[in-house]
């Protein structure tokens, strides 16, 4: 995941170059370049993630999550 993209045309910053130089390493690698600002991006990296959920998750107040 490429964040910040919305700051990219005031850095010296290839967003594109670094989706190319992230695929040179892993061409099988999803890459998401996002803007929280723009909301760019945001709607394939959130699909992406409800296909990657393979059982419903369930939240329950009641009970203390633990997290090792």
């Amino acid at each position: 995941v490429i964040t910040k993209t919305d700051l990219s045309p005031y850095l010296r910053v290839n967003v594109e170059q670094l989706k190319a130089n992230i695929r040179q390493i892993c061409p099988d690698v999803p890459v998401f370049a996002l803007s929280a600002e723009t909301g760019d991006g945001l709607p394939d990296w959130l699909d992406w993630i409800q296909n990657q959920l393979t059982t419903p998750v369930i939240s329950r107040r009641d009970e203390p999550v633990i997290v090792s």
